[in-house]
């Protein structure tokens, strides 16, 4: 007998507390709750992907700026021969790329597909919007920063060497949210 009083109590009680689901306003709520957060979160998402990668194609330069400067200093072999000229990078404006090469016909330029070491593309809407030299732009919009082995000079446009005379090269790299610029000086510091 206590057996069934216990077991209608509990149905008692279970059919009277008991609510399944949500109603409608609750879920509309919920609904517009987060639609609101979406709108919110969303374009500052955008905006700091952006921000993120223009902050990344440049440390990308830099990196890649110093790892040349090394390929010279420690005389890396490419295809099986030390490249008489050097290393070197091949900068363009309103590209989203740059060219890693070595010079083996020593004229301080990249000419040729078979000096190519490698192309680096920068990150997702950088591009390369200004190179100035001393402050003045670039008139072909191309420079050519090589360093000799197996001391590293420097030589930019092959007839100016920067090493002996004071210089500033500036890269300027840009996208949706802004641009930043990294200076080279003569001396081998990158700001």
């Amino acid at each position: 007998m206590r057996k069934n009083n216990y077991k209608t109590f509990y149905i008692k009680h279970f059919k009277l507390s008991n609510k399944f689901g949500f109603s409608l306003i609750e879920i509309m709520t919920i609904i517009a709750i987060t639609g609101i957060m979406t709108a919110i979160a969303v374009p500052y998402y955008a905006q700091n992907r952006d921000a993120k990668a223009l902050s990344f194609g440049m440390e990308q330069i830099v990196s890649d700026i110093r790892m040349v400067q090394n390929y010279a200093y420690s005389t890396l072999k490419s295809d099986d021969s030390y490249p008489a000229g050097g290393y070197g990078i091949n900068f363009l404006v309103d590209s989203n790329e740059y060219i890693i090469f070595a010079d083996k016909d020593s004229n301080m330029e990249y000419n040729s597909v078979s000096e190519k070491v490698s192309a680096i593309e920068l990150s997702r809407g950088v591009k390369i919007t200004s190179l100035k030299i001393n402050g003045t732009e670039d008139s072909n919009g191309e420079v050519d920063l090589v360093f000799t082995s197996p001391y590293g000079k420097v030589f930019i446009d092959k007839q100016n060497q920067i090493s002996s005379n004071f210089f500033n090269l500036e890269i300027t790299v840009s996208n949706t949210i802004g641009s930043k610029t990294v200076i080279m000086s003569s001396s081998g510091l990158l700001n």
